[in-house]
């Protein structure tokens, strides 16, 4: 446990002083949308592959009134002037058929940026925004559309601390016991950790998408507790069959470990497997949460074992009363009774 402890924290220490930034940059190679997008950018000022923002005007004196061309000349040049907009990339609703409406009230153009919308710095969509507020306060309105406009970057929610929660309660119901329901989420804490400080190092040599660590948290949350769930199930059946605690622990990793070593294989090359999208972005999105998911295995099965020497005697303590259910070994459980069901008609259950 102390070796673990100590790896985690120069793990932690290293991503801090290497890690790298995430960085959208959206390839694909040897394809022909790809050379148009370069040949775009390389024959117009970055054009190619940048996303635009849609400015919406509206005007209940007209577009046909003098004064409101003379504010949408300003509103214009002043979109223009916007920091990542494409030189020549906004053109004046004046000029472009079909962008005033019938009416004559209602009028848009686009102001197109030199890189993508996910890639539009904060700052920059500040600037975006608080221009069309200054612009509005006037007898034009403006309002914001378009895929910059749409990119603004809210705070991080709370889906994964749902999550924990959520994984949190049906332990609790399953085990009847804070000791047991704690095993597994402390094991998933345990491997998500440094497995995220290894994404983080990952990206200093590599361009890694932005939501890289999201996906592979949403992954290593689920196997991480079920490979610890595998475990501890299999280690508190030993030890309700009068089974030492050491016993019970060999006897988990002989069983269970045996699952949670194939079933971590196969989630690690099945994520390496992607890289025959072709997508770049996706196969390195994919390695770093196979790295997470390796992590979690190591976990599982080195340090698990070391946690359930410690805390296995007192697995069944605090229990949670009207859930606890006293454990039985042997062939009781619920789940033995259903499987002999399947097993008497295996025919017509794999019809059904």
């Amino acid at each position: 446990m102390v070796g673990t402890v100590l790896l985690i924290a120069t793990l932690i220490i290293g991503a801090q002083v290497v890690g790298g930034e995430y960085k959208d940059t959206f390839e694909i190679p040897g394809t022909e949308s790809q050379a148009a997008f370069d040949l775009l950018s390389e024959r117009f000022q970055g054009l190619g592959g940048g996303d635009a923002a849609t400015i919406v005007l509206k005007a209940e004196a007209g577009f046909d009134a003098p004064e409101t061309k003379i504010l949408v000349a300003d509103i214009v040049a002043k979109f223009a002037a916007l920091p990542c907009v494409a030189e020549g990339g906004v053109v004046s609703p004046y000029d472009a058929p079909g962008s005033i409406s019938q009416d004559g009230t209602i009028a848009r153009f686009d102001a197109n940026y030199t890189v993508p919308a996910f890639s539009v710095l904060t700052e920059d969509l500040d600037a975006l925004f608080a221009l069309r507020d200054e612009v509005s306060d006037g007898p034009i309105r403006v309002e914001l559309a378009g895929a910059v406009a749409t990119a603004v970057q809210e705070e991080p929610g709370n889906s994964e601390l749902v999550g924990m929660l959520a994984a949190i309660i049906i332990l609790l119901i399953a085990f009847g016991s804070v000791v047991a329901m704690g095993l597994p989420i402390l094991t998933a804490l345990l491997g998500i950790l440094p497995g995220l400080m290894l994404v983080k190092l990952l990206a200093a040599f590599v361009d890694l998408a932005s939501f890289t660590e999201q996906f592979a948290l949403m992954i290593a949350m689920g196997v991480g507790i079920d490979y610890a769930l595998l475990l501890v199930t299999r280690f508190r059946e030993g030890v309700t069959s009068g089974l030492s605690v050491d016993d019970a622990i060999a006897r988990a990793m002989t069983t269970a470990g045996r699952a949670v070593l194939s079933a971590g294989t196969i989630v690690i090359v099945s994520l390496f497997g992607l890289w025959a999208s072709g997508l770049p972005f996706i196969g390195w999105v994919a390695t770093a949460t196979a790295f997470v998911v390796s992590t979690l295995v190591i976990v599982a099965l080195f340090v698990l074992p070391a946690v359930l020497h410690v805390i296995g005697p007192h697995i069944d303590k605090l229990t949670i009363p009207f859930i606890a259910k006293k454990h039985t070994a042997g062939d009781q459980g619920a789940g033995t009774k259903w499987a002999r069901i399947i097993a008497r008609y295996p025919v017509l259950w794999v019809i059904v």
